[in-house]
């Protein structure tokens, strides 16, 4: 009884508190669901943009979209937690996310005594008086470099925790590829519109060759070759479906649509003129045919001679498509080959490189630590400000042990995907997908630098997100239906 009306409220019975509850956590659960979807809008949108601003190359794109992918990743962590299958992937990218970022950190920071600090310094001090001597050449450059660096392993993350099941990871992979088509078709309508445009500027680089949404067309040619090949899995993976038709006989929705944008890319890749480009693509498709075709849904051996047929067709159909419309690109090959200035500046870049090989001159400072080692007699136009290898770059900048650890990291990557492409039936698509798109941009680290462009590295990194989170999956029971991806 209360004082104020002197009427009796009764208690509530217990069975009412529990559906209470119940519907209170349907309700927080209804609403953690909705948010979980709008930051995966929020992510593949942001993606996107990066790709937009000429790859974020420039300071504020860099700065907006980077800050903005952390913090997506942030929120997605504490709405989501730690995604289920892919949860040793993604402490392990938290951890040397840390660890990288502290040794960035610590070649900028100026130590007692100027310990290991670079000899540079003791020569600018004999010249100019006391400085602050540190590991790095530059040490302002330091902590915007981490810019770079931390946008793909955000985008990592992010990926890995708003898309933990099979469901999300395939549709984040179909959303990722029509990403990169819908590039490519613009890009290929500007070529052939307006092909002294480089999307809303002047194209002032490579005039004749496709380079949008970058600058550079080896990057365009890394960018599109991994779109065609997230594309061209999804196809193989949809053949098997019953979903509708689009007119052509016994090939479902998914399968025909994928493979035409994979055409689209495929073309944007060859007018890109890239020679690494096509180069590295056709190693990715070399891996993808083959591991495609290499097991059975239904989990029956294949014959010997099918077996080897079947790459044997792979590498037919491949050198088809490049001998019939590489054009321009195959041209240079025969003319110039595979060797022009980088290759000249490779025992200037090995020399570098073992100058400091267990510290680096410090992340972002490869143009001041090159300038002294550069060959005059491979040219002297213009300043060289990446090493277009980004391995020799490592060892140049970070040093031999973070670099061998970053190739070790992408090793161990690899491993999961095989893993998947054993162990995954309906699914094996995804990891074939993730382990191709891993070679080709290992290859053309080679001899680009692709992987240093900020908004092609979180796509990428988005990319084998997806495949890992599928390649660490369970095996669907029987009847289970796949998202038409």
């Amino acid at each position: 009884m209360t004082q104020e009306t002197g009427i009796v409220v009764p208690p509530a019975r217990p069975g009412v508190r529990r559906r209470r509850r119940r519907s209170a956590g349907r309700f927080v659960a209804r609403l953690g669901g909705l948010a979980t979807a709008l930051l995966r809008v929020a992510f593949a949108a942001l993606v996107a943009l990066a790709l937009l601003f000429y790859g974020s190359v420039e300071t504020w794109p860099l700065t907006i979209t980077t800050a903005a992918m952390g913090a997506l990743a942030g929120l997605a962590i504490l709405l989501a937690g730690e995604p289920g299958p892919t949860r040793v992937l993604y402490r392990a990218a938290l951890a040397g996310g840390l660890a990288f970022v502290g040794f960035a950190l610590l070649q900028s920071a100026p130590l007692p005594g100027g310990f290991l600090a670079h000899p540079l310094w003791a020569e600018a001090e004999a010249l100019l008086g006391p400085v602050r001597a540190t590991i790095s050449l530059a040490p302002a450059f330091g902590p915007l470099s981490l810019l770079w660096a931390t946008m793909p392993l955000a985008a990592f993350v992010a990926a890995l925790v708003l898309h933990p099941d099979d469901r999300t990871a395939l549709r984040l992979l179909a959303v990722l590829g029509w990403i990169g088509a819908l590039f490519a078709a613009v890009a290929i309508a500007q070529a052939a519109i307006a092909p002294d445009r480089l999307l809303f500027e002047p194209k002032a680089h490579y005039i004749g060759s496709l380079t949008a949404p970058f600058v550079n067309r080896n990057t365009a040619a890394t960018f599109y070759g991994v779109s065609a090949l997230v594309l061209a899995g999804l196809a193989v993976g949809g053949l098997g479906r019953r979903e509708a038709r689009v007119g052509i006989p016994g090939i479902p929705a998914p399968a025909a649509v994928h493979a035409a944008l994979a055409l689209v890319c495929a073309v944007a890749l060859l007018l890109t003129h890239s020679r690494g480009g096509l180069v590295a693509a056709v190693a990715g498709f070399l891996v993808l045919g083959p591991v495609l075709a290499a097991g059975s849904r239904s989990g029956r051996s294949r014959p010997a001679l099918r077996r080897l047929a079947v790459p044997a067709l792979t590498v037919v159909a491949v050198a088809l498509f490049v001998g019939l419309f590489a054009g321009r690109t195959g041209l240079r090959i025969a003319e110039a080959g595979l060797e022009d200035q980088r290759f000249c500046m490779l025992p200037s870049l090995l020399a570098a490189a073992a100058d400091r090989p267990w510290l680096g001159s410090g992340l972002g400072t490869f143009a001041d630590a090159f300038a002294a080692f550069r060959d005059p007699a491979c040219g002297t136009f213009g300043v060289w400000f990446r090493a277009h290898d980004s391995y020799l770059e490592g060892v140049i900048t970070l040093g031999l042990p973070v670099t061998v650890t970053l190739a070790a990291a992408a090793v161990v990557l690899g491993l999961v995907f095989v893993r998947g492409c054993r162990v995954r039936r309906r699914t094996r698509h995804a990891p074939a997908i993730g382990l191709a798109v891993l070679v080709l941009v290992a290859v053309h680290a080679l001899v680009d630098f692709s992987l240093q462009i900020p908004g092609f590295a979180a796509f990428a990194a988005a990319v084998l997100a997806a495949a890992a989170t599928v390649a660490l999956g369970r095996p669907l029971p029987a009847g289970t239906n796949l998202p038409n991806q």
